[in-house]
């Protein structure tokens, strides 16, 4: 792969941020008290007895859930068991530091350490799904294969490449944190206190990527005012924006029928959308830096945007709310209608 001058240009920042990298290495969390999804399964390592108790007692606290609450929580673990992808993308964040796999450079140790803390994220959703038993689990891995051949669309841009998880891992903690709450609300209290462990995880990870961030814009103001307003302008395109099912077969309907499913009950809304550029606005400082140009304009944009989505969010809900809600099939759900 041939890349621009800039882009080597903004590997050679990014790579020069590995001080900051390793200052937060103490937010991955260490062996010895970090959760795993078999805890909240050791049931199923049990007698015969213990085990179908267990997995009857887990059935009937997912009788509670609503069939949408359960495709945002496929939605939700397909997201994140498609790691793959992610980690390909972080890969040309940097200048390629880790060509062994094995580097002790602080950027290849938070990757991976990223990762794996993610990668339970994965495991234990889908655990819990396979135990509900109202879930087509082959349909599951069918979508979750689909994606990570599909790929991860976004811009090259290794600022980009940082600015995007900063808001990412916010946006996924609300949503993670929403669907606890629902599913305690609706007696299924496994799901919730899986989703509790996990929301925290993505808290610890939102913090790495905001402080890399602030160093970012510390180190090259212009050009980092410049990335993140076109990040924000172009639109997040969402990690799971590529998946498919038998249903629809062509990404990205899918994704924005998935989506669609998730505004309506309230796990994640434009509104989320627009609090979190708020938060980032705050965080980095944006209102308050001296820029001009082409970083003056994406400033501009930057402040006024949160207000917009908001205002459009207010107009587009008063619409929604007087039409009956569009019904969707998923296989994920046996193609019941949602």
């Amino acid at each position: 792969m041939i890349f621009s001058e800039e882009h080597i240009r903004q590997q050679a920042v990014v790579d020069s941020l590995a001080s900051v990298v390793e200052t937060n290495l103490k937010f991955l969390a260490p062996l010895e008290t970090r959760w795993w999804p078999a805890k909240f399964f050791r049931f199923l390592e049990g007698s015969p007895e213990e085990m179908y108790a267990g997995m009857r007692e887990q059935r009937r606290q997912a009788e509670g859930l609503s069939d949408e609450l359960l495709v945002v929580l496929v939605g939700n673990a397909i997201t994140e068991d498609a790691l793959a992808n992610y980690a390909l993308r972080l890969g040309v964040t940097t200048s390629g530091i880790d060509r062994i796999g094995v580097s002790d450079n602080p950027w290849m140790k938070w990757a991976r350490g990223w990762l794996a803390e993610e990668h339970l994220h994965g495991i234990a959703l889908t655990r819990y799904l396979l135990l509900t038993g109202r879930v087509d689990m082959q349909a599951v891995d069918r979508t979750t294969t689909t994606l990570i051949q599909n790929g991860f669309e976004q811009d090259p841009s290794p600022y980009v490449g940082l600015f995007y998880p900063t808001f990412q891992e916010k946006a996924t903690n609300i949503a993670h944190d929403r669907v606890g709450i629902m599913a305690r609300n609706a007696g299924a209290i496994t799901l919730a206190d899986i989703c509790t462990k996990i929301k925290a995880d993505e808290h610890r990870h939102g913090l790495v990527y905001l402080h890399i961030a602030q160093a970012l814009f510390e180190t090259d103001e212009d050009h980092a005012m410049i990335e993140f307003g076109r990040l924000m302008q172009e639109g997040l395109k969402m990690p799971s924006q590529r998946m498919t099912d038998t249903e629809h077969p062509k990404p990205p309907v899918l994704y924005g029928r998935f989506a669609r499913v998730s505004t309506r009950i309230g796990v994640y809304t434009p509104e989320d959308y627009a609090g979190i550029l708020t938060h980032l606005n705050t965080e980095l400082g944006i209102a308050g830096r001296s820029v001009s140009g082409e970083a003056a304009r994406a400033q501009e944009f930057l402040c006024a945007q949160p207000e917009i989505i908001q205002r459009e969010w207010n107009l587009q809900k008063e619409i929604r709310d007087a039409r009956p809600a569009r019904q969707t099939k998923f296989s994920w759900i046996y193609s019941r209608a949602v």
